[in-house]
C-alpha cells in the first residue's frame, strides 16, 4: 500500500504546482482583456470560465471569484489570486502567484491524472520531464481534490516559496478509505512535509488508519512514517518507510508488527528497494512465535517480486494442540504401539516447546519459492530441507529435493522429492526402525505422490512389535495405504486390508500365528477424512482364532464382527474355550454391541452363558454393560446362576449388580446373588481370577440371611425337603471357593444363634452353633461339629440338647453323638450315618439313660400321677419318605423298682366292680418291674405296651373292696393307642381314665392280663 500512497502524494504534489501555472496562463492573457482577448482564448481553448479583473498594475494583477469548467461543477476554482510580473527581454515574466480559497479537482483515467478543463490551459507536452519553475507560490486554504480507483483523496495544502528551490509546506491527505474492494486502508490521514531543494521535493511525515484488512489480512490501527524524495523531473524516487501496528491477523495466524522498513527507488512505473521486517512476537491459533524477522529485496512494476529470508527465533506450539496429541497418543496404551506414542508425544511436547527455523525465499510473478529450510527444535530434533524447494503458486504445491529428520526423540528419516512432468511430486522415505525399551516399529521404505491439486497418495508396510496388556504382540503386519482427494477428503486401506500376525500373548493366553481380513463397512475405506469429521469402520467374515492359556488350548470364535468409528462396534455369537472337553471353561455372548468413545469402547451385550472349568455352576441369560478403554474392560450386569449336577444342590439364583474388571490379566469382580421370587439376598460374591496361571477364588459373603414366612430353606436348595421346615431365623458366614488347574478347593463358616424349624421328629426350637465347611461345595465338614439345641419336642419337651456330627459329600450325615439332660437323666442319640441322596430309610437310636420317674411325671405335668423309680431304654426311630416310626423301643425300670400311684377320682359311674378293684390297687403300687414297649409312626399311632407288676401297699385311707387286697400282688398289661404327639398333652387332660383301664381289664377288649 505504500507505493499507491507515494503515487497519490506525487500527484497532489504535481496538482499543487499545476495551480500556479493555471493561473499564471490566465493572468498571461491580461493585455488583450480590454478587448476580450481572454474571453476569446478561453473559448478557442473550450474552456468554460467566469472570474472577475480587481487590479491590473504593472507589477501586480489581482483576480477574484475564478471558476474553471462547468458551472455547476467547476475543476478550479479561487477566491482570489495575485500575480507578480517584471519585465523581461521580449514581454514579462511571472515571478510570484498567491491564491487564496482555490479548489482543484481531479481523477484518474486509464493511468493518468487529469484536472479536467484546467488540462486544456497546459502546455503541450513535449515529451520532456516535467520540471519546476522558479515562481514564488503562496498557497492558503486551498485543496486538491483527486478521485481514483484506490479511493477520493482530499488534500489540504497550505505553504511558500519558490517552486524550484525553497518551497516549504505542508500537504494532509485525508480519505474514506485507500485501496479497493478486497484490500484497503480505513479512514487514512497523511500528514506530509513538502520542502523543494534544487528542484527535488522531499516528502516526509506519517500516515494513520484505523483497523484495515487486505484479503483475509486484518491489522490493528496502522502508522506509517515515511521520507520520499522525487528527482527533478517528478518521475523517480528514492526513500525509506517505516510500518507499524498493533497486529496483523489472517484467520488464526496474528502478528504483532513492531517494524517494517523498506527503502524504496524507482518509478511510477517501475520500483525497487530493500525490507526489513521484525516482529517481537506472532500466533497461529495458539501457536507463538517469537522473534520472526524478514529481509530482503523487491521489485515492484507490473508485478512484484522479492527474495529474502525469513527467521523465527522461536516458534511455540499450541499448547492445546500438543495435549490433544498427547491424549490421542493415550488412548493407544495397552496396544503395542502405545510405548511408541508415548515415545513420540514426548517427542512432540519437546518440540512444541520450541523451535528455531530459518529459510530463504523468492516471489515472483504470483509463485513462491521456499528453499534452505531449516526447524531445529530446543529438544534437539532438526528438520532440513536441502537441494531444493517447495513452490507454491495458484496452480498448487510441489517440492524437489531432500529432507532429512535426526534427534529429538524422533525416528531418523530421509526422503528425496521430485517433479513429475505434468508438475506433480513424487518421492520416497527412508525411515529408520523406530525403537523403545518394548516396543519397536518397522516401515518398509514410504513412497508417496502429491499431484499439485492437493490430491495425494502414501504406501508402505508396518510391521510392529510390543507389549499388549500384560502381554506381547509380535510381528503385527499390516499394509498402509492413505490417500488424499483434492477435495481435501483422506482415506486410510481402500479396500480389505489383511493384518497378520506373528504371536500374540496376553494375561497368559498365547495366539497362534494368524491373520483377520478387515473390509470397509461403506465409502470404500476403513477410515475416512471429511471436512465433516472423521467416519469409516470396518468388517471381517467368520472369525477362527486358536492358541493357548498356559497349557491349556484355546479356541476363539465368533460369526462376525464391525465397528464404526465413533459410531456402533457389534461381536455376533463369539465364543472362547478353553481346556480339553472334560475340564473345559467356556464362555459364549449371542451379541455385544457398543459404540466408539473418545477414550474406548461402550455398549451392552445379550445371551451370555459359560462356566469355569470344574465349577459346578453354570451361568446363563446374562446380560448388561461393558466398556473398554486403556486395556480395561469393565462389565456390569446380571445372569442367572445354577448347579450343574443332575441333581442340584441349590435352585436358580438371581446374580445381580454385577461389576467385573478384567485388567493386566486378571478378573476382579463382584455381585450379589438372591432368591429370585422373594429377591432376598442370599449373599454377595468377590470373584478373583488369575488367566494366566488358571487360578482363582470366589468368596461368599452371608450377611443376616433370615428365614421367614417369605423365604424357606427348600427355595434355595431342595435337600431340606422331608429333612426340616417352617425354618426362622438368621445365618451368618463365609465361603471361599479356590480353584488352580484342575484342582478346586472350598471351605466355609456358616453361624446361628438362635433358629427355629421342624424336624420329622418334632418342632426344634434355638437351634445355635457354627458349622466349619471343609468342601463347601460337596457340603462337607470336618468331625466334631457342634450344633446347641434349646428345645426338641417329639411329643415329649427336651432342652439344651447337643448334637455333635459331620457332613460328608454326597449328602451324607454321620451323627457322632447327641446329649440331651432329661428328667434328671440323659436322652444321647447314638452315632449314625444318614444319607440323603437316596431315596431309603434312615436310622437312629435314642437311648434314655437314669430317667427319674417323679421328675418325669413333674416334667409332663400330669397332677394325677405320682411315681417313682429310675429308667433305661433305647428309642429307635425309622425315617424315610412317609415320615418317621418307632421300630422295637423299650424303656425298663432299673432293679430295684419304685412307686406307682394314680390319685384322681374316677366318675365313670358305669365303672364294674373290677375296675373299681383296679383304680383302687393303682392308689399305691409298689412295682419291681415295669417296661413299656413303643412302636408306630412319629407321624400317626404309635402301640405302647406298659408291662409292670408290683404289691398294693395300704392307701391312705382304705375302704371298701380295697382293703380287702391291701399287700397282694398285681400284674399289668395295658396297651395303650395313641397319636405320639398328642398323647402326652392327652394325658395332662385325663380327669377320668377309668374307660381306658375298664378296657384294660376286658379280656374281650385287650389281652391285659390281672
Amino acid at each position: 500500500m505504500h507505493l499507491g500512497r507515494i503515487r497519490i502524494g506525487r500527484a497532489l504534489l504535481v496538482g499543487t504546482a499545476i495551480i500556479a501555472v493555471a493561473l499564471a496562463i490566465v493572468w498571461s492573457q491580461r493585455r488583450p482583456i480590454a478587448a476580450g482577448a481572454i474571453d476569446r482564448a478561453l473559448a478557442a481553448r473550450g474552456v468554460q470560465a467566469s472570474y472577475e479583473v480587481r487590479d491590473i498594475g504593472f507589477r501586480t494583477q489581482r483576480i477574484e471569484k475564478l471558476r474553471l469548467g462547468d458551472p455547476a461543477n467547476p475543476d478550479l476554482t479561487a477566491d482570489w489570486a495575485e500575480v507578480s510580473l517584471v519585465p523581461a527581454w521580449g514581454g514579462v515574466s511571472m515571478t510570484a502567484i498567491s491564491a487564496s480559497g482555490v479548489r482543484l479537482r481531479g481523477r484518474v483515467v486509464q493511468g493518468r491524472v487529469s484536472w479536467g478543463a484546467v488540462d486544456k490551459l497546459l502546455p503541450v507536452s513535449t515529451g520532456k520531464p516535467l520540471t519546476l519553475s522558479d515562481i514564488d507560490v503562496r498557497l492558503a486554504d486551498t485543496v486538491v481534490m483527486l478521485a481514483t480507483d484506490l479511493g477520493a483523496f482530499t488534500a489540504s495544502v497550505t505553504g511558500s516559496g519558490k517552486l524550484s528551490d525553497g518551497f516549504k509546506g505542508q500537504v494532509r491527505v485525508t480519505a474514506p478509505y485507500a485501496g479497493n474492494e478486497g484490500c484497503r486502508l480505513e479512514s487514512p490521514v497523511a500528514v506530509t512535509q513538502v520542502t523543494i531543494t534544487r528542484r527535488r521535493p522531499r516528502l516526509t511525515g506519517v500516515v494513520n488508519a484505523s483497523p484495515s484488512t487486505c484479503g483475509a489480512v486484518a491489522s490493528g490501527p496502522l502508522q506509517s512514517r515515511f521520507d520520499i524524495t522525487l528527482n527533478e523531473a517528478l518521475d523517480r524516487w528514492d526513500g525509506k518507510a517505516d510500518v507499524a501496528t498493533r497486529g496483523l491477523r489472517q484467520g488464526a495466524i496474528q502478528v504483532a508488527l513492531a517494524t517494517g522498513r523498506f527503502v524504496v527507488a524507482g518509478t511510477a512505473s517501475d520500483t525497487s528497494g530493500t525490507f526489513t521486517v521484525a516482529s517481537p512476537a506472532a500466533r497461529y491459533a495458539a501457536t507463538r512465535i517469537a522473534g520472526l524477522s524478514a529481509d530482503g529485496t523487491f521489485r515492484a512494476s507490473k508485478a512484484v517480486s522479492a527474495v529474502g529470508r525469513v527467521k523465527i527465533d522461536r516458534a511455540i506450539a499450541d499448547p492445546g494442540q500438543i495435549s490433544m496429541l498427547r491424549r490421542s497418543f493415550a488412548g493407544a496404551a495397552g496396544t503395542p504401539v502405545g510405548p511408541l506414542a508415548a515415545a513420540l508425544a514426548s517427542a512432540l511436547g519437546r518440540a512444541g516447546e520450541g523451535a528455531a527455523v530459518t529459510a530463504a525465499f523468492d516471489y515472483r510473478d504470483a509463485s513462491t519459492r521456499v528453499s534452505e529450510v531449516r526447524v531445529a527444535a530446543r529438544g534437539g530434533g532438526t528438520l532440513m530441507l536441502r537441494d531444493g524447494a517447495i513452490v507454491a503458486d495458484a496452480a498448487g504445491v510441489s517440492a524437489e529435493g531432500s529432507v532429512a529428520l535426526s534427534g529429538g526423540g524422533f525416528p531418523s528419516a530421509t526422503g528425496r522429492f521430485s517433479r513429475t512432468a505434468d508438475g506433480s511430486t513424487q518421492g520416497m522415505f527412508t525411515i529408520a526402525p523406530y525403537r523403545t525399551q518394548d516396543a519397536q516399529l518397522v516401515l518398509a521404505p514410504v513412497r508417496f505422490t502429491a499431484r499439485r491439486d492437493g490430491a495425494m497418495r502414501i504406501e508402505t508396510r508396518a510391521t510392529i512389535d510390543g507389549p499388549l496388556g500384560d502381554g506381547r504382540a509380535e510381528g503385527v503386519q499390516v499394509p498402509v495405504i492413505i490417500q488424499r482427494a483434492a477435495s481435501g477428503d483422506i482415506v486410510f486401506a481402500p479396500g480389505c486390508t489383511p493384518v497378520a500376525y506373528r504371536r500374540v500373548a496376553i494375561a497368559g493366553t498365547t495366539l497362534a500365528p494368524g491373520s483377520i481380513t478387515l473390509c470397509p463397512t461403506r465409502g470404500g475405506a476403513i477410515v475416512r477424512s471429511t471436512r465433516g469429521g472423521i467416519g469409516g469402520g470396518a468388517r471381517t467374515g467368520a472369525l477362527r482364532l486358536t492358541g493357548r492359556v498356559g497349557d491349556q488350548a484355546l479356541v476363539l470364535a465368533a460369526s462376525g464382527a464391525s465397528f464404526d468409528l465413533g459410531g456402533p462396534v457389534s461381536l455376533a455369537d463369539f465364543s472362547a474355550l478353553l481346556g480339553p472337553a472334560d475340564r473345559r471353561t467356556q464362555l459364549t455372548v449371542a451379541r455385544l454391541e457398543g459404540v466408539t468413545r473418545a477414550n474406548g469402547l461402550a455398549g451392552r451385550y445379550t445371551g451370555l452363558s459359560g462356566n469355569i472349568a470344574r465349577v459346578p455352576f453354570l451361568a446363563s441369560a446374562g446380560q448388561g454393560s461393558w466398556s473398554f478403554a486403556r486395556g480395561i474392560l469393565h462389565v456390569g450386569g446380571k445372569l442367572v446362576l445354577t448347579d450343574e449336577a443332575a441333581n442340584p444342590r441349590f435352585e436358580p439364583l438371581a446374580a445381580e449388580d454385577i461389576k467385573l474388571l478384567l485388567k493386566d490379566g486378571r478378573i476382579d469382580a463382584t455381585a450379589t446373588l438372591r432368591e429370585p421370587v422373594s429377591a432376598r439376598v442370599l449373599t454377595k460374591v468377590a470373584i478373583t481370577h488369575d488367566l494366566s496361571r488358571g487360578t482363582g477364588q470366589a468368596r461368599l459373603a452371608v450377611e443376616g440371611l433370615t428365614f421367614s414366612k417369605s423365604l424357606q430353606p427348600e427355595a434355595i436348595t431342595p435337600l431340606t425337603l422331608g429333612v426340616v421346615a417352617d425354618v426362622y431365623g438368621q445365618i451368618d458366614g463365609t465361603g471361599i471357593v479356590r480353584w488352580t488347574g484342575d484342582r478346586i478347593t472350598s471351605s466355609g463358616k456358616f453361624r446361628t444363634d438362635a433358629l427355629d424349624l421342624a424336624a420329622a421328629f418334632g418342632p426344634v426350637t434355638g437351634v445355635s452353633g457354627e458349622i466349619e465347611f471343609d468342601d463347601l461345595i460337596a457340603l462337607s465338614t470336618p468331625p466334631g461339629q457342634q450344633a446347641k439345641l434349646a428345645l426338641v419336642n417329639p411329643g415329649v419337651e427336651v432342652k439344651d440338647g447337643v448334637i455333635s456330627y459331620r457332613l460328608r459329600p454326597n449328602q451324607i450325615v454321620e451323627i457322632e453323638r447327641g446329649r440331651w439332660p432329661f428328667a434328671g437323666g440323659e436322652l444321647l442319640l447314638d452315632a449314625a450315618s444318614l444319607d440323603f441322596g437316596q431315596q431309603k430309610p434312615r436310622t437312629l437310636s435314642f437311648r434314655v439313660v437314669s430317667l427319674d420317674a417323679a421328675k418325669f411325671i413333674e416334667q409332663l405335668k400330669l397332677e394325677n400321677i405320682a411315681a417313682t423309680g429310675t429308667f433305661d431304654g433305647t428309642l429307635p426311630i425309622v425315617f424315610d419318605q412317609s415320615g418317621g416310626q418307632i421300630i422295637g423301643g423299650q424303656i425298663v425300670a432299673r432293679a430295684g423298682g419304685g412307686t406307682l400311684a394314680y390319685v384322681g377320682d374316677v366318675s365313670n359311674a358305669e365303672t364294674n366292680t373290677l375296675t373299681k378293684l383296679a383304680f383302687d390297687a393303682l392308689k399305691s403300687i409298689r412295682y419291681k418291674n415295669l417296661a413299656i414297649d413303643l412302636d408306630g409312626s412319629l407321624d400317626g399311632e404309635i402301640v405302647s405296651l406298659v408291662r409292670f407288676d408290683g404289691i398294693n401297699q395300704s392307701p391312705v385311707a382304705p375302704s371298701g373292696l380295697a382293703k380287702s387286697f391291701v399287700g397282694l400282688p398285681f400284674r399289668f398289661n395295658i396297651r395303650v393307642r395313641a397319636p405320639f404327639r398328642g398323647l402326652v398333652n392327652t394325658a395332662r387332660s385325663f380327669q377320668d381314665p377309668g374307660l381306658l383301664l375298664n378296657r384294660t381289664v376286658q379280656p374281650a377288649a385287650s389281652d391285659t392280663r390281672p
